[in-house]
């Protein structure tokens, strides 16, 4: 009996946090979009083209930041569902880091992004959309912890039985615990209002990484913090197929 009311605290509580989080991180953006296009409308922003362009980049920002909310929260569910739900076929990576790319080719950092791929990478048996998630996700996640003029670092290696990727940020060192808890669905490192964010994304991380059987960990190098996965190569889907049984 203890137990069976352990659980549904700890179930509510999780609810909670949820919808908490939830709200908040669609009210800002929502907000910041209806402020936003309000000016346009009434056209207050006629008589200055750097002050328009301005306006519109933050409605992108903030519709960016409300559909990748939404894209976690679905592929969440979508990963909830088991094996079955995922759409497996050949994967180039190249490719999935160029997609992921896209979502920030307007943000201020961007061009503090440093990319290097392995010129000879084979194709992965994967699901393509989850994969280009987990990409945006840690992307996003550099991005918010590096401090402008920082190094974010973004490569793809790969060796005879597996592919690296290797996300690399120039920041502060992360205490242990944090490292240990960082992948925990609603878990954030940095509680501050300064850093937005659900603290869902990482845990989505983990989650599409264990779905293709893959390993994920953070840990703190001489000038920031890193994030490795490795996923093993496969030379037929008979051979994931395998793994999955």
């Amino acid at each position: 009996i203890i137990s069976a009311q352990a659980k549904r605290i700890q179930s509510n509580a999780i609810k909670e946090i949820f919808l908490n989080t939830l709200s908040h991180d669609l009210k800002t953006p929502l907000s910041s979009i209806l402020g936003n296009s309000s000016l346009l409308l009434k056209g207050q922003t006629e008589d200055d083209e750097l002050v328009r362009r301005e306006v519109l980049v933050q409605i992108n920002n903030s519709a960016q930041r409300m559909n990748r909310l939404v894209s976690n929260l679905l592929d969440s569910a979508r990963l909830q569902e088991g094996q079955s739900a995922l759409r497996f076929e050949w994967c180039d990576f190249e490719d999935i880091l160029g997609v992921a790319l896209q979502e920030f080719r307007d943000h201020p950092k961007q061009k503090q992004i440093e990319i290097a791929i392995d010129s000879d990478l084979p194709l992965f048996w994967g699901d393509c959309a989850l994969l280009v998630r987990l990409a945006v996700n840690l992307i996003d996640n550099a991005l918010k912890y590096t401090d402008v003029g920082k190094r974010i670092s973004l490569s793809i290696t790969s060796d005879p039985k597996s592919i690296n990727f290797l996300c690399f940020n120039e920041s502060k060192p992360i205490k242990k615990a944090d490292l240990k808890n960082m992948f925990d669905r609603f878990y954030r490192i940095d509680k501050s209002t300064d850093i937005v964010g659900s603290g869902i994304g990482l845990s989505i991380c983990r989650q599409i990484v264990n779905a293709h059987r893959g390993e994920i960990k953070a840990y703190n190098v001489e000038d920031g913090v890193c994030f490795d996965i490795k996923f093993s190569v496969v030379r037929s889907p008979n051979d994931r197929l395998s793994e999955l049984r």
